[in-house]
């Protein structure tokens, strides 16, 4: 099974993110898959609104 992390904050050094990095080496430790996602990584065109709502 894989675990995915999402930070959906744009703020730099924001404490989602801090939380985030935390469970991802506590995941690393116990050599279970998992994935970091931010959000603020998106490329600005893509709309993610328009995404989920399928519009």
């Amino acid at each position: 099974m894989s675990i995915g992390i999402i930070v959906s904050t744009n703020r730099e050094n924001s404490i989602s993110a801090r939380i985030a990095e935390y469970y991802s080496r506590r995941l690393s430790e116990k050599d279970q898959e998992h994935q970091l996602i931010f959000l603020k990584d998106l490329p600005p065109q893509f709309h993610f609104f328009q995404y989920v709502r399928g519009l």
